[in-house]
């Protein structure tokens, strides 16, 4: 679809149930829908962060640039209840993700595996040296923003014996 066409995009704020619909054309900054949420609600634009697949949206870029769809959501937070976590994997896979401090960290896991192609149940993610469950959340586990978050393979108890009964 070309840039000039137009979208409807939907914000939703944190914790709430309802969605604010907007249309706009594609090739438009998300700056004009960051402003025009901010003055409907009277919010200050530099204390709002807006994700999209639990990613910080730049002003500059246009929803084309974003590769929105017509109907996506975008989430509106506090930026204060939000951070940025570091994902680094062993194989030398990194990303960075934008979550709400009370979101479930699998929202972040299924992201990370889903882009680098993994299968999630081979995986573990390690935060200070402990294996992280899907439902903890970034508020209970006391991540704090730039943390990091190691990814590792899953080694069973069979593959650790047989390499030990190699070179035994």
């Amino acid at each position: 679809m070309e840039p000039t066409s137009h979208i409807t995009v939907l914000v939703k704020y944190t914790g709430e149930i309802n969605q604010v619909c907007f249309k706009m054309k594609r090739n438009t900054s998300m700056k004009k829908l960051m402003n025009s949420y901010c003055d409907r609600y009277s919010l200050h634009f530099n204390s709002t962060a807006f994700l999209f697949d639990s990613r910080l949206i730049s002003p500059n870029l246009s929803p084309f640039q974003l590769n929105l769809k017509d109907g996506d959501v975008i989430d509106a937070a506090f930026h204060e209840d939000c951070i940025e976590i570091k994902v680094k994997g062993q194989n030398g896979f990194e990303a960075s993700y934008v979550i709400r401090r009370t979101d479930p960290l699998r929202n972040i896991m299924d992201k990370y595996c889903l882009h680098y192609r993994l299968n999630f149940d081979a995986v573990g993610f390690l935060f200070d040296g402990r294996l992280t469950k899907p439902e903890e959340t970034p508020y209970k586990l006391g991540i704090q923003n730039g943390d990091e978050i190691l990814v590792m393979l899953h080694m069973s108890a069979c593959g650790v014996l047989s390499f030990r009964m190699k070179f035994d």
